[in-house]
């Protein structure tokens, strides 16, 4: 009898403690997943973030007639110590209907964590820039120093971000907003 009462005991603290669990919102769970924390560290730790790849697309634009609104997606991959490294493209529509730009290139990044769901991510895109005005296109070298603000909740993430649009001409300052999921 004292065998059965054990059991049934171990079983229904194992069952409430995983409803528990399973009962517990997404957003007051730790963020998990490539690109997050990995418990509460230091700059300088050898495994600050979680390992793998993450996804991401932003909507936004520049204050330059030559931009305009925007659009763009991202593919990258976090290394354990913070770095960040990975593939981009922006799509800027322009203010004249003969007027946009697109960017494709790189961007490298070092990941800080403020609180265990903030990040703040530094980083620079370096890629071919092609851009029509006016009914005129060219090409030319692209580099955009930025920062990116993301709040995690679970897998996915919330950003803002700041890009520099240093080159090509016409320079410019660009806001985006995104949303993004490490994958796996």
């Amino acid at each position: 009898m004292r065998a059965f009462i054990g059991i049934t005991g171990t079983l229904a603290t194992v069952f409430v403690s995983s409803a528990a669990a399973a009962a517990t919102p997404p957003y007051r769970q730790a963020p998990y997943g490539p690109g997050t924390e990995n418990g509460y560290t230091h700059v300088g730790d050898e495994d600050r973030v979680r390992e793998g790849a993450e996804a991401g697309a932003q909507v936004g634009g520049a204050f330059d007639d030559a931009y305009g609104a925007a659009v763009g997606a991202r593919l990258g991959y976090s290394f354990a110590p913070g770095v960040y490294v990975g593939a981009a493209y922006s799509h800027y529509f322009g203010q004249l209907s003969s007027t946009h730009a697109d960017f494709f290139g790189g961007e490298v990044g070092y990941k800080f964590f403020p609180t265990v769901r903030w990040e703040l991510r530094p980083y620079a895109f370096l890629g071919p820039a092609f851009i029509t005005t006016g009914g005129v296109s060219r090409s030319d070298l692209a580099f955009q120093p930025s920062l990116l603000t993301a709040y995690h909740v679970g897998s996915v993430f919330f950003s803002v971000e700041a890009r520099a649009l240093v080159a090509p001409d016409p320079t410019a300052l660009a806001l985006m907003g995104g949303v993004g999921a490490g994958l796996w």
